[in-house]
């Protein structure tokens, strides 16, 4: 039986039909209330987890999942900062990937169709083939998910770029299908997840904003550039510790990276991908290097940055 629990997904519930169960005339923003709301402080933590690296709660501990979710994704479209809307993308995914992961075959279908991917649970055995140096090992393996061909190809044309194991050339191939293990599937869903973040964040439409969150968005914005990155700028030659700081600092608020200025190598290897992006130092690690200059009360570069936010 298909059983799915929208408080841990509420990005597959939409928040009029979620505002509606309150009652009729209820708004959004009789919900939120003020910035002292605890809706809107659930909302807060979370895009300072964000901020910070942390990692995020997941909805299934919090009370009112679905109103939390859209206030958090209300204010990260107001406060339109790139670096900081793909980073809570990416936070986001992994705490719905690591509920997925617990679901049942069953439930993972269901989800995967309300989010637009038709597929099947269609289980077949197949025979894999391994070399090792004692020789060549079969063993059998289940492939539980079936999912067209063609359809295969349009909803991991996002994902076969980011991972290899998604590639066509390594699945198998019957009839017109593709058959997926629970991780391949997992990794497919995972790129979906992060198109629906996107596609809701984009399509908040701003003149309709709650005006108690258009103010709360206002009073977060700080850009303010941290004392020990403004020493540091300064210099005239910096050493590979010090570039390393600037360039991960510049990174994390979608500033350019001057490569006549940075070591070309070394902002290659601090931009990675998504999954290996340096952090920026917390302050405590910056005291530790000896570049603090000033006792800001935060415990992070990027909490001044932006400002009240934290």
């Amino acid at each position: 039986m298909t059983v799915i629990d929208y408080y841990k997904y509420p990005f597959l519930k939409g928040l009029d039909e979620e505002v509606a169960k309150y009652g009729k005339g209820i708004t959004l923003n009789d919900l939120i209330g003020g910035e002292n709301n605890q809706n809107v402080l659930n909302a807060k933590k979370r895009i300072i987890s964000v901020i910070k690296s942390e990692p995020l709660e997941p909805y299934s501990r919090l009370r009112d999942s679905v109103i939390v979710f859209y206030t958090t994704i209300i204010l990260i479209a107001i406060l339109n900062n790139k670096i900081l809307t793909e980073k809570y993308v990416d936070a986001e995914t992994k705490v719905f990937l690591n509920e997925l992961k617990n679901e049942n075959e069953e439930n993972l279908v269901e989800i995967a169709k309300q989010l637009g991917v038709k597929v099947e649970l269609k289980p077949i055995e197949v025979v894999k083939r391994e070399e090792s140096k004692k020789g060549i090992k079969e063993k059998q393996i289940r492939l539980p998910f079936a999912i067209n061909f063609i359809e295969y190809l349009k909803q991991t044309r996002r994902a076969r770029k980011e991972y290899e194991e998604l590639k066509l050339n390594m699945q198998f191939l019957k009839e017109g299908n593709v058959y997926l293990n629970k991780d391949k599937l997992l990794l497919l869903l995972e790129s979906r997840v992060k198109d629906r973040l996107e596609v809701l964040i984009g399509s908040i439409k701003l003149n309709e904003v709650p005006e108690s969150l258009k103010k709360l968005a206002d009073d977060l914005r700080g850009r303010k550039t941290p004392p020990c990155i403004l020493e540091l700028q300064k210099r005239k030659e910096l050493s590979e510790e010090e570039q390393k700081i600037l360039i991960t600092y510049y990174l994390n608020v979608g500033y350019d990276v001057d490569t006549q200025i940075f070591k070309e190598e070394l902002v290659r290897k601090l931009k990675g991908d998504k999954r290996t992006r340096y952090i920026v130092y917390s302050c405590k690690r910056i005291r530790e290097l000896g570049y603090c200059v000033s006792d800001c009360g935060v415990t992070n570069p990027l909490q001044l940055y932006y400002g009240k936010l934290t």
